[in-house]
């Protein structure tokens, strides 16, 4: 994400700094922390935005923890009776979704894409290589593959990708993230490359991370390639990162490779989780929807309860905010059991 691109952000400071929190709370990139660290200082009225929008933001009941929670309880009302005073409160409600990043809705509220009834699931891009390797790509990520030598070799153009690789132990699965590879037989890894440095995030078995040689001839940030002399810099094990700075004329390790706790690595890849979008989907639709990505599973024994019609757009493994929005606006309550939510009728 980036300020300077253009049309990417509405003018209006406020907008630029909602989009900002709704970012960061999602998941940045190292190299959208820089940025977003640069248009906070670049002027004392971004600063300000910025601090205006997370205390109301805390105000309405966000967690502490990043990541924790990707929308904003916002509860849009339509009290006009005239048509002009609701297209006006509508518009209100639009604008407000570009903070909130969710609106929970009942049929008294603005109406929201997509069509009305439907429930949307959204999914980072996905693709099956040619050994049965999947690869996801985040927003905005490009891959190239060559699967025709004795390994099995893609190459990250740019963004972000995780990786899981199919075995085979003849074939190693090396990926090239400019002057960095990370080498693999079986297994699963995350991989940014930014501007300065390549990050690495493995998820399941063990990698190798590799840089060129040393060359002083060479070019700074010049790719690795499968001819080039290269040295193993670390080996990460599940759970474990590192950051290859790859400003310089030869990659090196920006800091020790680290062990991240499990919520640490859901939080840094929280891109990956799905995202459902409702418009006014009935409860029990909603609901269904939800346990289809969850251990947890709701259940609606009032007939009442299941036909209320909601609206928004969260994370599927969000069961927190989805239970506190139902509680808080649509009169319902809710009772946990081990792997059981009952949804019953707040008396």
């Amino acid at each position: 994400m980036s300020t300077r691109a253009p049309g990417r952000f509405p003018a209006d400071i406020e907008s630029v700094a909602s989009r900002w929190i709704l970012r960061r709370d999602a998941g940045m990139t190292a190299d959208e922390t820089a940025e977003f660290a640069r248009w906070r200082t670049v002027d004392r009225r971004h600063a300000d935005a910025v601090a205006r929008k997370d205390e109301a933001w805390s105000a309405l009941g966000r967690p502490l923890q990043s990541g924790q929670a990707d929308v904003l309880l916002q509860r849009l009302r339509l009290r006009a009776v005239n048509r002009r005073r609701r297209v006006v409160a509508a518009a209100a409600g639009v604008a407000a979704l570009l903070f909130a990043g969710l609106a929970w809705t009942s049929r008294e509220t603005a109406r929201l894409a997509p069509p009305v009834g439907r429930g949307v699931v959204l999914l980072p891009e996905s693709r099956i290589l040619p050994d049965g390797s999947v690869v996801e790509l985040r927003f905005g990520a490009e891959v190239a593959t060559d699967f025709g030598g004795p390994e099995r070799r893609v190459t990250l153009v740019k963004g972000e990708a995780h990786f899981q690789v199919a075995k085979n132990k003849e074939r190693p699965f090396v990926v090239t993230a400019g002057a960095v590879q990370i080498r693999a037989i079986g297994t699963a890894f995350a991989v940014e490359l930014g501007r300065h440095q390549v990050e690495v995030l493995v998820t399941e078995g063990r990698v190798a991370v590799q840089t060129p040689s040393a060359d002083p001839t060479a070019g700074t940030h010049s790719p690795a390639s499968a001819s080039s002399p290269s040295r193993t810099i670390a080996t990460l094990d599940a759970g474990s990162g590192m950051v290859v700075d790859i400003s310089g004329v030869a990659a090196a390790p920006a800091a020790a490779p680290i062990a991240m706790p499990a919520s640490q690595v859901a939080q840094r890849l929280a891109w990956r989780v799905p995202r459902l979008e409702f418009s006014e989907v009935p409860l029990g639709d909603a609901a269904a929807l939800m346990n289809r990505y969850n251990q947890v599973q709701f259940t609606i024994e009032d007939p009442a309860i299941a036909r209320l019609l909601v609206s928004g757009l969260f994370r599927a493994d969000n069961l927190d905010t989805f239970v506190r929005l139902l509680e808080g606006t649509c009169g319902v309550k809710a009772e946990r059991s081990g792997d059981i939510i009952k949804l019953r009728k707040a008396e």
